[in-house]
């Protein structure tokens, strides 16, 4: 893209469209983006290659495992890790201001101490679980990202301590004390750090998926008895997501980098589209009961989390045009205590605000010109469409009719879309 940037210059300053200081500039510009882009694929392919190393002598030592001594077994177990700390040192006393080593040493050190500490459990024959195992870890890694500091130790650690809530927080087996809400409180300030500094590197928009997915994930361990009230924190939480792109808090507009605003929406229609079936409502026939004190706990937060943030929004769009799909989530609540009393009202209301998502989602599209948007709100119809015909007793007429309908609406819409773009380009 750059090179045809720069090759049309020339006619762009021949035609008068450009002025040789601004052309200068441009060029300028691409000269430091191309300045940088060596030190981003040095990046990758030392964080790759310290992977490759770990993983490499990992296999050439279990390869000759069962005919060594206990004596060199545990030298071997603690060596790796010895030789990614020497790394670590070396890279802060010589290299302080070299990214490749920071990320590449600290990641060699991350794997190190996770194969270290399996190696000795083996050896002694130390009982545990994964779930202790990934605990610790997590826990002895955790300095990794404030010493070096590392943004790839701190997307292992959050993989890590996701998989450690997932282990230990589902299943009959779950925990009551869940350890992950503390071991994300850790890696908060790195973020925001993170955050602040560098808003549009690369390690930052990995952060921007991996945080909203992390929490996505393990919100459920909260989960009481009757995980189906869980939908009440999860739509706050999916709400809290949106509004925050909303509110303008990540730079970015691209929808591929900004997890947030993509998990939150995608999320929000999931967990209405759920709720829009009858078999949903029939889980509620006890009424509300079994909630745990972690459920209650977590519905309440994600609940005035979404409420802080809508006030902000409103706040900050006083006198504008609002959107209304900032508001799902109360609706979805206020649907969602009707259903409990009434199942067959709760579940007409969700097919309805399913509906008119899908249809404001359609004409936000035709408004703004975009093509991804007025296709993702035909799709919700389509789905809409899809599970009432799992759902329902309509005769094969009337479903065969409904989807010409949606067909011929993709058709349309798509059409009308092209046709505008076509007018404003002559």
């Amino acid at each position: 893209m750059s090179r045809h940037v720069l090759d049309a210059l020339p006619e762009l300053i021949k035609a008068g469209l450009l002025s040789e200081d601004a052309s200068e500039k441009i060029r300028g510009y691409y000269r430091e983006k191309d300045r940088n882009r060596p030190q981003r694929m040095n990046l990758v392919f030392g964080i790759i290659g310290a992977i490759l190393v770990g993983l490499g002598i990992i296999l050439i030592v279990a390869h000759n495992w069962d005919e060594m001594s206990r004596p060199l077994k545990v030298g071997l177990s603690f060596a790796p890790m010895i030789i990614g700390q020497i790394l670590c040192v070396y890279c802060l006393l010589k290299k302080p201001g070299n990214q490749v080593w920071k990320e590449s040493s600290a990641t060699f050190l991350f794997f190190a101490v996770g194969a270290s500490i399996a190696l000795v459990a083996q050896v002694y024959n130390i009982p545990g679980n994964m779930g202790s195992f990934l605990f610790t870890w997590m826990l002895l890694c955790f300095p990794l990202i404030y010493i070096m500091p590392s943004s790839m130790a701190s997307l292992l650690y959050l993989a890590g301590i996701t998989m450690y809530a997932v282990q230990d927080g589902y299943g009959y087996k779950a925990a009551d004390l869940q350890h992950y809400w503390w071991l994300l409180l850790l890696l908060l300030p790195h973020y925001l750090l993170l955050a602040i500094k560098k808003p549009l590197s690369n390690f930052t928009f990995f952060h921007h998926w991996v945080v909203p997915l992390s929490l996505t994930i393990c919100l459920g361990t909260l989960s009481g008895p009757q995980e189906e009230y869980m939908t009440l924190a999860y739509i706050s939480l999916f709400a809290a997501f949106y509004l925050a792109d909303n509110l303008g808090v990540f730079p970015s507009e691209r929808m591929a980098v900004n997890g947030y605003s993509l998990i939150g929406s995608v999320g929000t229609i999931i967990l209405l589209i759920a709720a829009s079936f009858r078999d949903f409502w029939t889980t509620f026939s006890d009424g509300l009961k079994g909630f745990s004190p972690g459920m209650l706990l977590a519905i309440i937060l994600t609940f005035l989390m979404a409420a802080g943030l809508l006030f902000l929004y409103l706040v900050k769009n006083a006198g504008q045009k609002i959107n209304p799909l900032v508001f799902i989530f109360l609706v979805f609540t206020g649907i969602f205590f009707i259903g409990i009393g009434a199942p067959a009202l709760g579940a007409i209301l969700m097919n309805l605000l399913v509906l008119a998502v899908g249809i404001f989602i359609i004409r936000r599209g035709l408004e703004i010109n975009h093509l991804g948007i007025l296709n993702y709100g035909l799709l919700i119809i389509t789905v809409l469409v899809l599970c009432r015909f799992f759902d329902t007793d309509l005769s094969f007429v009337l479903r065969g009719l409904m989807f010409v309908g949606v067909g011929a609406g993709f058709f349309f819409a798509n059409s009308l879309l092209m046709k505008k773009r076509k007018q404003y380009e002559q």
